[in-house]
């Protein structure tokens, strides 16, 4: 029973990420590069808060002081990740914009699935691993708050939730920031509501998992919100790939 449940929490935590990178991303070097490097901003992030929680005693003490630096910092390292993404398109356009026949080697869609998906499985390797491997052991458990769904089950929603989110999450986030290059007229205060859109969905769904444990409301109520919160992120994000204008390269690709 141990290890045919933790294939299933795993098949059902990872699979869509893994036909994803299988059957997408490994096709093209350049998008598993971008994926293995999202991965290492994800592992920062997580360092760079885990330090500052060791450090500040009282947020030991408050799990919605830690989730919230944890966010910051998860967009902080994304907003950086992405910067540089733009730096090296604008580079490589420039090095191949004068050639004949040329391609656009990187897709800010398919970029941007692949630098999400690496962030989101990293981070949901780092913060519910420990939790899917515990399902190797024979038996189950459950929470006070969550008295008739698997402590796995949950974990392994949460896991998919999360993964979903920050491939959204990054679709956003590289739009805002390309328009923000791209547009004359009021450049930062397009990048400054567009990251405080993403921060804003960030906080929401990962505050939402505080209730997971709450006695009162259960973790049915947390999942079922958190799960809204996600599509709203996607549809957010479906928004924003559907512009007419979305990914448009520099102004010197004007012809």
């Amino acid at each position: 029973m141990g290890f045919a449940q933790f294939l299933g929490v795993v098949i059902f935590s990872f699979g869509p990420a893994a036909a994803l990178f299988f059957g997408v991303l490994a096709r093209r070097a350049q998008l598993v590069l971008l994926a293995v490097s999202a991965a290492f901003m994800c592992v920062m992030s997580m360092v760079a808060s885990g330090v500052l929680w060791y450090v500040i005693k009282p947020l030991q003490e408050e799990a919605s002081g830690i989730i919230v630096i944890g966010v910051i910092f998860q967009e902080l390292f994304r907003w950086a990740l992405l910067a540089l993404y733009l730096r090296a398109d604008k580079h490589i356009f420039e090095l191949i914009e004068h050639k004949k026949d040329h391609k656009k080697l990187l897709n800010d869609f398919s970029s941007s699935v692949a630098m999400g998906s690496g962030f989101g499985i990293m981070s949901t390797v780092l913060l519910y691993g420990g939790v899917l491997e515990a399902s190797l052991v024979d038996g189950d458990y459950f929470t006070a708050a969550c008295p008739n769904i698997s402590g796995f089950v949950v974990s392994s929603l949460l896991c998919l939730l999360y993964q979903v989110m920050h491939i959204a999450l990054t679709i956003v986030t590289l739009d805002a920031l390309r328009r923000s290059q791209r547009e004359t007229s009021h450049p930062t205060a397009i990048l400054t509501v567009r990251m405080l859109l993403v921060l804003v969905l960030h906080l929401l769904v990962s505050l939402l998992s505080v209730m997971n444990g709450d006695m009162d409301l259960g973790c049915k109520a947390g999942m079922s919100l958190q799960s809204f919160s996600v599509l709203l992120t996607v549809a957010v994000a479906v928004k924003t790939a559907r512009a007419p204008s979305y990914g448009e390269c520099h102004p010197s690709s004007a012809p």
